[in-house]
């Protein structure tokens, strides 16, 4: 089964057979990068016909996402070797130094951007531990263990057994992001679904959550473009 489909006007997309998929549709990541998802029992051509249908879309949002990442790798000033030297931290940008000068974001002239992300997880650690400390007496739960992860389309989750998984990209956004994502899974620790008793309670850990939605849905692309 192939993994790549080329449409009528020259652009390649990803094709994806799932079993959970109910229709057919679209998705496209920070990168401009176009998935096509089949039902199970669909057929390739029926998802080609309807891939062909939404060309122009598809498009459209190639080319504002890698607008989008390309504007972002030069305001990250990316340097010979493709390491930034300049990267969000909190909300703010921050110089990014490669010669092993001395100070806090300052890295071995031969290292990677690895040691950075590895920076970067320490410190969001710390941030979601933090959030964690401060909400679990409001709730009277804690999660079970923080797994920090890069999850492609979730910036948290919380499994059946009570396990956090939080995206370490969430320290490159503003703190109260990444503490209403924190309030957010921990809320799953009394109610699994998103229904109202939920989000009362979302909104008793985190007042101003829905700011840190609208900051997520308008700007949370960004996060998964730098370090990619």
């Amino acid at each position: 089964m192939q993994n790549t489909l080329e449409l009528d006007c020259g652009r390649q997309i990803a094709v994806r057979h799932s079993s959970r998929a109910r229709h057919m549709r679209l998705a496209v990541d920070a990168l401009g990068q176009v998935e096509l998802v089949i039902p199970k029992r669909g057929s390739l051509r029926a998802g080609t016909a309807f891939a062909n249908s939404q060309r122009r879309w598809i498009a459209r949002q190639q080319d504002s996402r890698q607008a989008q990442a390309n504007g972002l790798a030069e305001r990250a000033a990316l340097d010979s070797l493709g390491r930034p030297t300049r990267i969000p931290v909190h909300g703010q940008w921050i110089d990014v130094d490669w010669t092993g000068a001395g100070g806090h974001w300052s890295f071995a002239p031969r290292a990677t951007s690895a040691a950075l992300v590895r920076e970067l997880k320490t410190l969001a650690r710390k941030q979601a531990q933090a959030s964690m400390d401060a909400l679990t007496p409001k709730l009277g739960l804690a999660p079970k263990a923080l797994t920090l992860r890069d999850q492609k389309t979730l910036w948290g989750s919380l499994s059946s057994r009570g396990r956090m998984s939080l995206n370490w990209r969430l320290v490159m956004a503003p703190p109260h992001v990444l503490h209403y994502v924190v309030a957010h899974e921990l809320a799953h620790l009394r109610w699994r679904g998103h229904g109202p008793r939920f989000w009362s309670l979302v909104a008793q850990l985190d007042p101003e959550f829905e700011t840190a939605r609208t900051w997520l849905r308008q700007h949370g692309d960004s996060l998964r473009v730098l370090l990619a």
